[in-house]
């Protein structure tokens, strides 16, 4: 076994106070299982009668918590179930540092990570993917921690964390946060200055290596001038690993498709914080259309691939208005209805480029408005205020588009995409036959 850490990074903290000490371990080439073993000093136990966890995905499957023991020095302490997800451990009227440890599965979503390739955490004997909720058992303590991965040897370990001594720290206010790392024989590359960025990817494997991972995330680095953190991972696997991508707070896991990476990339800006549910659209649509961008500006994406991608939005607007239009509004309303999610995609996408050909006409480009959106402070934006963005910096020039597409059910102009589609971009769930 080897201990992974990221000994070189500049960003490491000193503890003032006492912290959890969590160990992560991995044993070799044995799938599916992870363990876990968290240290808890006195200074934290002392005026509490207990011990809370709870394992947030377990979702109902408590077989996924194969074990769990805790003691304090040679005395074992009794665990108790407390509720569908969590555990309680009783403490002595004397409180001393206490031992927890548990073997968990940690497969998120649930079901069979052979069968679901959408799993998006996982352990594998080549690799692992840990969502952090999937890992950690969150407490009921007020405290930061420490972090520690024990791996087969060969493995490194691609996380969101500033390193500190033989492992990461992670602050208190960010432990409620999910993120994914990435733990494998990775090849390493840390991007930006101010803040960094880890960029992990298996070497030799089939798609994109470090270099052109590295090359579409500096386009938006590039595009908003800042990371929107100090510290941020991201991991690239083998589509035998997963598919799709998923984002955390400071990290995102993807698959080695371009256009998907950098528009989960692109999410680490715009976030589910920014826009409610009826602007979806927004964040979805308007992510969609410069993934593409970004991946093709970066040399790691055709002008042909998008365009072909582009055109595969398009059939899968049409078929699914074929009956009747729904505006953009309603589409991001009723998103959890899988017809509607497509149409906040795909409708989404061709609205912003719609938009985005209006401006361009009228010497303006569609990146004043979404960095106004994206860079300031704005969060939970409803329809009318993401209009009211717009026209603040546009004028009325995209008023009417809104006022057409978002608020109102009506469809899209068609438009020269530039390739005819084939439904083998990928991009598109639904399409016309």
């Amino acid at each position: 076994m080897s201990l992974i850490a990221w000994s070189c990074f500049a960003g490491a903290v000193g503890w003032a106070q006492p912290a959890v000490r969590w160990i992560i371990r991995i044993p070799e080439a044995t799938p599916d299982i992870v363990q876990v073993r968290a240290e808890i000093p006195r200074e934290l136990l002392v005026g509490r009668p207990e011990v809370e966890l709870r394992f947030q995905d377990r979702l109902g499957t408590p077989s996924r918590l194969r074990s769990i023991t805790a003691r304090a020095g040679e005395v074992e302490l009794a665990v108790d179930a407390n509720g569908d997800d969590g555990r309680r451990i009783r403490l002595g009227s004397e409180p001393k540092a206490i031992v927890i440890e548990y073997t968990i599965v940690p497969t998120y979503p649930y079901g069979s990570a052979q069968r679901d390739l959408d799993a998006r955490s996982r352990v594998s004997s080549a690799l692992a993917v840990l969502r952090t909720a999937s890992v950690f058992a969150r407490t009921n303590l007020t405290a930061k921690a420490h972090v520690r991965f024990v791996l087969p040897p060969g493995w490194v370990a691609v996380t969101p964390w500033a390193a500190e001594n033989d492992g990461f720290a992670i602050p208190f206010e960010n432990h409620s946060q999910v993120e994914y790392i990435g733990l494998g024989p990775f090849e390493m590359r840390e991007i930006g200055s101010r803040a960094s960025l880890r960029i992990g990817a298996l070497p030799g494997q089939k798609g994109p290596g470090v270099e052109t991972v590295a090359a579409i995330v500096e386009r938006e680095i590039s595009f908003f001038g800042r990371l929107p953190f100090a510290v941020g991972s991201l991991v690239i696997v083998p589509p035998s690993f997963m598919s799709g991508g998923a984002s955390g707070a400071h990290s995102a896991v993807q698959g080695p498709q371009l256009d998907t990476l950098a528009h989960e990339v692109f999410h680490w800006w715009n976030s589910a914080a920014v826009t409610l549910g009826e602007t979806g659209w927004f964040r979805e649509g308007v992510t969609t259309l410069y993934g593409l961008r970004f991946a093709t500006e970066s040399g790691a994406f055709s002008e042909a691939q998008r365009n072909a991608c582009l055109a595969d939005l398009n059939a899968e607007m049409r078929l699914l208005e074929a009956d009747h239009a729904v505006s953009l509004g309603e589409a991001s309303s009723k998103s959890r209805e899988r017809a509607m999610e497509r149409l906040m995609y795909s409708k989404g996408a061709l609205f912003a480029l719609t938009m985005e050909r209006r401006l361009e006409a009228n010497g303006r480009r569609l990146d004043e408005g979404v960095r106004a959106v994206l860079n300031g402070v704005r969060t939970g934006l409803n329809n009318d205020e993401l209009k009211r963005v717009f026209s603040g910096v546009y004028g009325d020039l995209v008023d009417e588009y809104f006022d057409s597409y978002v608020m109102k059910a009506m469809r899209l102009p068609e438009m020269e995409l530039g390739a005819s589609s084939t439904g083998a971009s990928g991009c598109a769930y639904f399409r016309q036959r």
